[in-house]
């Protein structure tokens, strides 16, 4: 999802390991347990059993990876002001009305 962002391979790799996935995987599990497939008994701990070993590996390498990450993301944008990472968050847009009426 990152390609073509212009932002550095630091980043991705960061982005990669501590992003969002796990609730994807917990959203198929529901869906495949209340499927009834037959295999479901075999797809679903497989799947509790993964998003598990995820949470604690992720939560474990957590501290390391944010150190790693900041120290790096400090002395690149010491190096280079301009690089993507140091860019300013566009400011939030204000949300149309569908109607005159609508609160919504």
């Amino acid at each position: 999802s990152l390609c073509g962002s212009k932002i550095a391979p630091q980043t991705v790799a960061y982005v990669g390991w501590f992003g969002p996935r796990g609730l994807a995987s917990i959203v198929f599990a529901d869906l495949v347990a209340t499927s009834g497939l037959p295999e479901q008994h075999q797809i679903v701990p497989a799947v509790m059993l993964t998003v598990g070993m995820s949470v604690v590996l992720h939560g474990l390498t957590a501290p390391w990876g944010a150190r790693r990450y900041g120290r790096w993301y400090a002395a690149a944008a010491a190096r280079h002001p301009e690089i993507r990472e140091a860019s300013q968050a566009p400011p939030p847009t204000r949300l149309a009305r569908l109607s005159k009426g609508s609160r919504t």
